[in-house]
């Protein structure tokens, strides 16, 4: 998974980066994901009302805001990468 988001972070965007530079966003990112996964998963098999106050669209709405938190980790993880090669490079000047 870190080697799959190194690649994101060094392919999508218009201007390439070393990867020596992606490794620490993408790790970040790989255990905020872990992190929130697991901690999705116990606040879902915890919370019996989920299910019973939205019914079959219950599913629906646990997908969705595992779909937000996922990009925004993602998110997160590259903007970690921006401010650490903001930060090496005027530490170079």
């Amino acid at each position: 998974l870190s080697l799959l988001l190194t690649c994101v972070y060094r392919y999508l965007p218009s201007k390439k980066h070393p990867f020596l530079l992606l490794w620490p966003g993408s790790m970040l990112a790989v255990l905020l994901c872990l992190g929130v996964c697991y901690g999705l998963s116990i606040y879902l098999q915890f919370s019996p009302t989920f299910s019973r106050m939205y019914g079959s669209l219950g599913l629906l709405i646990s997908i969705l805001l595992w779909v937000h938190l996922s990009s925004f980790i993602l998110l997160s993880g590259a903007e970690f990468n921006s401010v650490l090669e903001t930060h090496l490079k005027a530490k170079t000047d």
